[in-house]
């Protein structure tokens, strides 16, 4: 039997606000009634699920917009953005959460045991892994940001909802409440490191940064072994929007004076490079051996 075509990115990202909303109902009442602040912060890392698909099924639709007049690269930066800002949002609701977590460790606070509720954070950790894998992989496939953001947003969840177990478990066994608060703690740092990366990879995009070193090492070595008429090459530069690429680049020529021979030397690199990049525009000018 074939397997089944993997879905699109609007797809998954409607079924991540759906999954998003269910868990976050089903942990908020599972940690008002036990009184854990560890479920609580799950079920706002799941509400922060939620928001953050919203924001992106929007920013989706707009950075896969064709280029208009006053968009002429496109509008697939929109992603950047989009993660720029889940980014932030997520820092701030991991820090309201610390900020929580220390006020409960100095006030004392009352947890309530129950096994349902152990039950409840295993289905909460079975649904997350699973919608998780298939959003790294549509995110693989199209080498999209958004996708690669909400994929860490569900992955996350499911290293914070073991914390969780782990957690109501150890109250169980040792009757301190100490352990809710201190994994509270550890799932908020993590969350925070997670939030960095989201933000450091949006901000790398946001100020074009350039192709990864060992990507640009073999385009070079594709231009140098291309044809031995290539003699040079200057004025390199790349960046990115989306999931597109953009490289442009001089090439020095020796010995060819007819433009159709320069024009076929130069649209072959292109291929070439296309070929090493999928979904990249190249832009090449081809000079005269010496010209610069």
């Amino acid at each position: 039997m074939a397997d089944a075509p993997p879905l699109n990115s609007s797809t998954l990202i409607k079924r991540s606000m759906l999954l998003a909303a269910f868990l976050c109902v089903l942990k908020t009442a599972a940690g008002l009634l036990t009184g854990s602040l560890s479920i609580l912060a799950s079920a706002l890392d799941s509400l922060m699920d939620l928001f953050a698909s919203a924001v992106n099924f929007v920013s989706l639709a707009i950075a896969r917009e064709p280029a208009d007049h006053d968009h002429q690269y496109g509008h697939a930066k929109a992603e950047a953005l989009a993660s720029l800002f889940q980014g932030a949002f997520i820092t701030l609701s991991g820090g309201a959460l610390l900020v929580e977590s220390l006020r409960r460790i100095y006030s004392g606070s009352n947890l309530e045991f129950h096994y349902w509720s152990v039950g409840i954070m295993v289905l909460s950790t079975a649904l997350s892994a699973w919608h998780g894998a298939a959003l790294r992989r549509a995110a693989a496939v199209e080498d999209s940001s958004i996708m690669s953001a909400e994929g860490a947003h569900f992955l996350m969840d499911v290293a914070t909802n073991v914390a969780v177990v782990a957690a109501l478990l150890l109250v169980r066994w040792t009757g301190s409440n100490y352990w809710d608060l201190g994994l509270t703690l550890v799932v908020v740092a993590y969350v925070l490191s997670l939030s960095l990366g989201i933000i450091t990879n949006a901000v790398r995009e946001l100020m074009d940064e350039g192709l990864p070193p060992d990507t640009r090492k073999e385009v070079e070595a594709i231009i140098v072994s291309h044809d031995p008429r290539v003699v040079g090459f200057h004025d390199f530069r790349s960046r990115r929007a989306g999931n597109k690429r953009y490289l442009e680049f001089h090439i020095e020529i020796r010995g060819v004076k007819e433009f159709e021979v320069a024009h076929d030397i130069t649209e072959k690199l292109v291929e070439k490079i296309k070929e090493r990049i999928p979904n990249s525009d190249v832009l090449i000018h081809y000079d005269p051996e010496g010209a610069r």
